[in-house]
């Protein structure tokens, strides 16, 4: 008898369960590592559920993912993971940059047996960045600003069109500084204190280069030279900018943060010209300070 007849089938039909029962498992697998993944404290496709702050300090819950970022920015909110009591955003808190980052706070936080609390909080500014600079002019000792004096600048965001080319064009041919001016105003942050009558411009850039250290202090003297030129589609926005100048008598604190130091050079060239430049006190700091 032959019995190469018999033993054939059997070794493929072996074969063939043993690849099936190894799919099988990576789809057992699969199905139980999104089941411990689709609640609690685990990341996932369907995300996180935070415990929220409120404006009032009650605590709500609410499922975050990776798209939940996308439409913060679209509404211009802020996501911080709270390390201070109060509704009022701190020094003490820390904003989430995006998914990943809220992956590593949020699973540090629950391993260490901490549960953690966040806020969404406006922004009303233009980046994360320029957001955290704001908080740090707040924070400083005698600061004339409080967070609750932001002017979201997208209220003030002037594009030039073809009936302005020709102001752009004498400004680039004038200005004694040489800056050349593109076609739209849109500062990172503005401070706007009624009750100390003081306003301050702020740009951010994640490292100075000659040029863009000078970006707040060029946009507020292109200001100056526009208003009174402005053309009547643009009175509204050049109205906005000069009632801000008249609060603070012409006198607005012009800023200019990123994440490391500038050359000595174009620092001392920014101060002559009467910039504030701050840089990032350290990597996983939100924290800016003043450089002198």
């Amino acid at each position: 008898m032959n019995y190469n007849l018999f033993v054939k089938p059997q070794a493929k039909g072996f074969i063939i369960k043993k690849k099936s029962l190894k799919k099988r498992g990576l789809r057992e697998e699969k199905k139980e590592k999104k089941k411990q993944m689709s609640g609690g404290p685990g990341a996932c496709l369907q995300g996180y559920e935070l415990q929220l702050m409120d404006a009032s300090g009650k605590m709500y819950p609410q499922r975050v993912h990776e798209r939940s970022f996308s439409a913060f920015e679209a509404s211009g909110m802020i996501l911080l993971h709270k390390r201070s009591k109060g509704a009022e955003a701190t020094l003490d808190d820390m904003p989430m940059s995006g998914w990943q980052h809220l992956q590593q706070v949020h699973e540090a936080a629950v391993k260490a047996a901490s549960p953690p609390t966040y806020q969404l909080y406006p922004r009303r500014c233009k980046t994360t960045r320029a957001f955290e600079v704001m908080i740090s002019i707040c924070a400083q000792p005698n600061s004339p600003f409080k967070l609750s004096d932001r002017y979201d600048p997208v209220e003030a965001k002037q594009i030039f069109r073809a009936k302005e080319i020709d102001t752009l064009k004498d400004y680039n041919n004038m200005n004694p500084y040489k800056y050349t001016m593109f076609n739209t105003i849109y500062f990172d942050g503005i401070l706007a204190s009624q009750r100390n009558k003081q306003v301050a411009f702020i740009m951010t850039q994640q490292q100075f280069t000659y040029s863009n250290i000078h970006e707040t202090h060029k946009l507020l003297d292109f200001l100056k030279f526009w208003i009174p030129k402005a053309h009547t589609d643009s009175k509204n926005t050049a109205e906005k900018y000069s009632n801000l100048l008249k609060l603070c008598n012409d006198k607005p604190f012009i800023v200019t943060a990123a994440e490391s130091a500038p050359q000595m050079g174009d620092m001392r060239t920014a101060i002559e010209r009467g910039s504030l430049v701050m840089q990032r006190h350290a990597v996983t700091s939100m924290r800016f300070l003043f450089l002198k």
